[in-house]
């Protein structure tokens, strides 16, 4: 008699492979993204490396404003990277975020203007073109919108600072 049981469950063993799995969502389950979380949009200060970034202290100041599911994407403010997380976890004074997407973009605006005395190099999203001083490295103006607005004040500069 054990053998006609097994025989029966052996039987319907392949009709219940073949029977899909009916599961269907829940309208309650979906809602407009705008609704569920936040996207947010970071511009880290020059200098800011990825690793940075990933440690869960660095968002101190910002953890009250984060919650769980919300989406950043990290800026490096010279432009040379860019990072999406996602977060995972948040606390008064951290959030843990899970990296979902790097970009390494290099420097890519690398403009040759100088002369023996000054340079001009992009300084970021908030600083812009700035003119440096070569010999001790200080940045005598930024907020330029080209290289070509920077290049022209560094040549009056130098006319001016030469006399």
């Amino acid at each position: 008699m054990s053998e006609t049981k097994a025989a029966k469950t052996d039987a319907k063993a392949p009709e219940a492979e073949t029977k899909a799995r009916e599961i269907r969502l829940m309208p309650q389950r979906m809602q407009l993204r705008e609704m569920a979380c936040q996207d947010f949009v970071v511009v880290a200060e020059a200098g800011t490396l990825i690793e940075d970034v990933l440690k869960p202290e660095y968002w101190s100041h910002v953890a009250l404003k984060i919650k769980p599911g919300d989406t950043i994407e990290v800026r490096v403010d010279t432009e040379e990277w860019i990072l999406k997380l996602y977060v995972l976890e948040t606390a008064r004074s951290f959030i843990r975020v899970h990296a979902l997407a790097r970009y390494e973009l290099g420097d890519w605006r690398e403009v040759q203007m100088k002369t023996a005395s000054h340079k001009i190099e992009w300084k970021g999203t908030y600083k812009k073109w700035t003119v440096i001083r070569i010999a001790d490295s200080a940045e005598i103006k930024d907020g330029f919108a080209d290289p070509a607005a920077a290049n022209a004040f560094m040549v009056q500069h130098e006319k001016t600072a030469g006399k």
